[in-house]
Order: structure tokens, then C-alpha cells, then sequence
């Protein structure tokens, strides 16, 4: 039987059906989202979800009212969820503050980092630089959320913490698409800083 999925996020995704569906959906969807390995704006239709997962439309709408949330997904009413875009505007507020942040968490880092994670750091270092020589954009992309996360945790700030410092750095690195961009080209932006980044 061919494989009958439109959208490349379904074609992404690895289905487990054992435990909590709706917990299930939201991982692998964020997963894939925050992996790059999907461009900004790709539709991500329930109802096809909803068949891979074998469950209803149910938990399927809930798992994308909650990235919603995360701002990794967007609703357009009569269009549907897709994958989130940034705007030229929004993504330089987001780095303003992921600036911020992360040099908060550095500087506390700097202090409690132990040999241990020196040596993680330095080997996740090594990871981006072949991912670099070999041209590759998603290891170049996970590579370097490993890294800065390397280097800030430390500090003890990490994601899932509440409130969470770095929920900025996870949704403005995924969504600038910088696994569809080349990684040795310069990046233009546009003039309107309304349009949406490709």
C-alpha cells in the first residue's frame, strides 16, 4: 500500500502508540519542529495525525493548541496548523532577549562549570565543526543547541525549569530556519519587518 502522507512533517515523525498519545504527539511533533528538519510554514493536517497516530482528532487539536502555546505552531482559521515563521521583527526581539539571557547563565556558568563539563562541551565543539567541514545543516543546527546548551547548564537555568530563561533560544534558533539555510551564505533580510522569514 503506498504511503499516502502529504505533509514532510508526517514523513518526520516516529509513532509510538503505547502510554499517553496526546503526550506521545506533542514530543514527536516538537521533536521534529525543533530539529529543523522542517521549513517554516509546512501544514501539518490533523486529520492525517490523527491516522498516524491511530487516535481521534482529539488529542491531535490538543497537541497543537499546546505548541501553540510553545510558539512553535501556528493556526490560521479555514487554513490549518502549520509550522511556525518569524517575522524579521520578531526574531531580532527574540535574540535581544535571548542575548540576554544567555549571558546571564554564562556568567553563572563560568563559576560552577566543573572538568566534566568542560570536557562535554569540547566534544559537542568537535560535533559542529565536522557538521560544519561537511556542509551539513541539520547536525550543524542540533549541534549547536547541544553546545549552547553545553555551556549554560551549568548554571542550572535549563529548559523545563520554570519560569523557563530559554524557551527564546529554542523557538527563535528552530525558527529561523537555519537548517534550509547554507551554512557558509550570508542570510539578507528583508526590508519589511512584517515578512515572514523563509
Amino acid at each position: 500500500m503506498p504511503d499516502r502522507r502529504h505533509s514532510a512533517v508526517l514523513f518526520r515523525l516516529a509513532v509510538n502508540r503505547d502510554g499517553n498519545s496526546g503526550r506521545n504527539i506533542v514530543d514527536e511533533l516538537r521533536r521534529v519542529i525543533l530539529d529543523g528538519a522542517v521549513p517554516p510554514g509546512t501544514p501539518i493536517p490533523v486529520g492525517e495525525l490523527a491516522d498516524l497516530f491511530g487516535v481521534s482528532a482529539i488529542p491531535v487539536r490538543e497537541s497543537l493548541k499546546t505548541l501553540s502555546g510553545e510558539g512553535l505552531v501556528k493556526h490560521r482559521p479555514n487554513v490549518g496548523y502549520a509550522v511556525a515563521q518569524l517575522t524579521v521583527s520578531e526574531l531580532a526581539e527574540m535574540y535581544i532577549v535571548r542575548e540576554t539571557l544567555e549571558s546571564a547563565a554564562l556568567a553563572a556558568a563560568v563559576e560552577l562549570a566543573t572538568d566534566a563539563d568542560r570536557a562535554h562541551v569540547i566534544e559537542i565543539n568537535e560535533l559542529l565543526e565536522m557538521a560544519v567541514r561537511q556542509d551539513d545543516p541539520q547536525s550543524y543546527h542540533r549541534e549547536s543547541r547541544r553546545f549552547h546548551i553545553g555551556l549554560t547548564s551549568p548554571s542550572r537555568m535549563l529548559p523545563g525549569t520554570s519560569p523557563n530563561p530559554f524557551k527564546p533560544w529554542f523557538t527563535s534558533s528552530r525558527r529561523t530556519g537555519l537548517g534550509f539555510i547554507k551554512i557558509t551564505a550570508s542570510c539578507s533580510m528583508r526590508s519589511s519587518p512584517a515578512t515572514p522569514i523563509d
